[in-house]
């Protein structure tokens, strides 16, 4: 068990958790029991978290209270079983806390009641976000084989970037939400199964406290129906456009720039097409590409593989965002590029100074948005060399975003600023003179393309 109050930080890293059973009374957590409250923080990194089982949570139960944080990054929930609810996790989210899972894969677990692969319960003002992660063949033998998330009083759940595949469920084979509000964007839903008419997909429970929003999401191909609510109360779902949806009792509230009744959004299977969690691919001619919102100049900066976003995939010249979790014909993000604009510049060398000696880099590490150019979790000089050796690289497929008048003063004062290669030598003095020089090679062709651009 994992107890974190105050502003203290308890971390999992790099670790196997596997075969194990609860042993609290509560029979809670067969793997992980973690409690986190009043400030305090719990980091669970690449880690895998297999084979166990409770009651409630057989990988992992986690309650955050009191604006409590709980990350889960990189990591792997699998073959976990729940008597209850929770197969792989349990999630208590209450008071202002914020739970997120990133980068992760929840697979193969299953409950003998609710949320195969998730069961999330979030309020008063708390936040639980499921972003780049992949839900898959999960199974819950009532509601929610891939997740069921419960809210209220100003609680949110949020899927947002992710793949919900494969999961099975009476109700709700991707995701039930119970109660309250859930947010899904950009978003894979497909190969899901229900029974008909129970969504095989999304299956949203008919009651007035309960809102369901999807925006730039597939939610078809499912076994059965894709999209449904169940229950015998007011339905408040609402699209926020640009869905690519097939069949079920909710489709006429898809209107506006959504297409509907597409059975086939013709995806590869679910396999490993880069970054850290699998995902479906989608083939030539897929309704799917170029098809998101042609208004969004400045998107979620990466697929769910971190993958650049808006690129053009279907050949006709003008870059525009794919519909779901993966942008087709993507190149991976240029080595240095940390704003992930598509040009490795001097924008980017300010973002690796901003994050300069974190150890580790934060939210989430490895990340380029935070200057750990390398991939290594600790933003360094090693980052400024990597930066340095790609400096003026440029995607052309790739639609960039321009700079705004604070970002071009911020450059004016960055690159007079004579103490900028110091932060390197000091942290490498053993490549002193490599370094300096590099810098100020990059630094002359920093002012030469100012004042070509003057």
């Amino acid at each position: 068990m994992a107890r974190t109050s105050g502003q203290a930080t308890t971390s999992i890293q790099d670790s196997v958790v596997a075969d194990n059973a609860s042993q609290n009374p509560a029979d809670r957590g067969g793997g992980v029991f973690a409690y986190t409250s009043a400030g305090g923080r719990l980091d669970i990194t690449r880690t895998t978290i297999s084979g166990s089982a409770a009651d409630s949570g057989g990988g992992i139960v986690t309650t955050s209270t009191g604006n409590a944080t709980v990350t889960m990054l990189q990591s792997t929930v699998s073959g976990n079983f729940a008597n209850s609810y929770g197969g792989g996790i349990t999630i208590y989210n209450y008071f202002g806390s914020e739970v997120t899972i990133s980068e992760s894969s929840i697979s193969g677990n299953s409950s003998n009641a609710r949320g195969g692969g998730v069961d999330a319960r979030t309020y008063v003002e708390a936040t639980t976000t499921f972003e780049r992660s992949t839900i898959s063949g999960n199974t819950a033998n009532t509601e929610g084989g891939g997740v069921r998330t419960l809210s209220g009083r100003m609680g949110m759940a949020v899927i947002h970037g992710s793949t919900l595949s494969g999961n099975v469920a009476p109700t709700g084979g991707g995701i039930l939400n119970f109660s309250g509000a859930t947010d899904i964007s950009h978003t894979t839903i497909t190969l899901n199964q229900a029974t008909d008419g129970a969504g095989s997909g999304i299956a949203t429970r008919a009651t007035s406290d309960t809102v369901t929003s999807v925006q730039s999401s597939v939610v078809a191909g499912n076994v059965n129906s894709d999209i449904d609510a169940v229950g015998e109360g007011p339905v408040v779902i609402t699209s926020l456009g640009y869905n690519i949806v097939g069949e079920g009792n909710q489709i006429p509230l898809f209107t506006e720039h959504d297409q509907t009744g597409v059975t086939s959004p013709l995806l590869a299977p679910l396999a490993a097409n880069g970054g850290p969690t699998l995902t479906h691919l989608p083939l030539p001619g897929s309704p799917v590409i170029d098809a998101g919102d042609p208004a969004i100049l400045t998107p979620p900066a990466i697929d769910q593989r971190g993958f650049y976003r808006i690129v053009d995939g279907d050949g006709d010249g003008v870059a525009r965002i794919d519909v779901g979790a993966v942008e087709s014909s993507s190149p991976p993000p240029l080595a240095g590029d940390g704003n992930l604009d598509g040009t490795v510049d001097e924008l980017d060398y300010i973002l690796w100074k901003g994050f300069f000696h974190d150890n580790p880099a934060h939210d989430p590490p490895a990340a380029p948005q935070n200057g750990d150019y390398n991939d290594d979790g600790v933003v360094d000089g090693l980052d400024y060399l990597v930066w340095a050796d790609n400096y003026g690289r440029h995607l052309e497929t790739v639609a960039s975003m321009s700079s705004s008048a604070e970002e071009q003063s911020a450059l004016s004062v960055a690159f007079e600023d004579d103490d900028a290669s110091a932060l390197v030598i000091d942290d490498l003095l053993v490549m002193e003179r490599q370094l300096s020089r590099a810098f100020d090679a990059v630094l002359g062709k920093a002012h030469e393309k100012r004042k070509c651009t003057d």
